[in-house]
């Protein structure tokens, strides 16, 4: 992670007192999809996918670095909520995926590797 990347999460309320005193610790934290189970999870709730963001960049010219993992099956059309950007409609799999968000453009670009 460079220097100029700065975390953006789901702020839930049982996390709060923890969030406050690692404000300034770099971490990844859950973010809200359309697949997720009403609120408050227990320790056994299943989690379709999990989702993280990083974002780089002033306001308007922001890039965010999406990664998505669903653990048990490939999903299609996932909604993910990226706080202080809006809704993404990604695939994600298995294996998990990276996208990368250019606010300027408007557009989500997955990132693929050959292997």
């Amino acid at each position: 992670m460079g220097p100029d990347f700065k975390l953006r999460w789901h702020q839930v309320e049982q996390s709060k007192r923890y969030l406050d005193r690692c404000r300034d610790v770099n971490r990844w934290f859950l973010l809200d999809t359309n697949l997720d189970p009403p609120r408050p999870w227990q320790h056994k709730t299943n989690v379709p996918v999990f989702s993280l963001a990083l974002v780089q960049g002033d306001t308007a010219k922001h890039r965010w670095l999406i990664y998505a993992h669903s653990p048990l099956e490939d999903r299609q059309g996932v909604n993910i909520s990226v706080p202080g950007f809006g809704k993404i409609t990604v695939d994600v799999t298995r294996a998990g995926a990276f996208y990368l968000i250019d606010e300027a453009g408007q557009a989500t670009t997955p990132i693929t590797t050959a292997l």
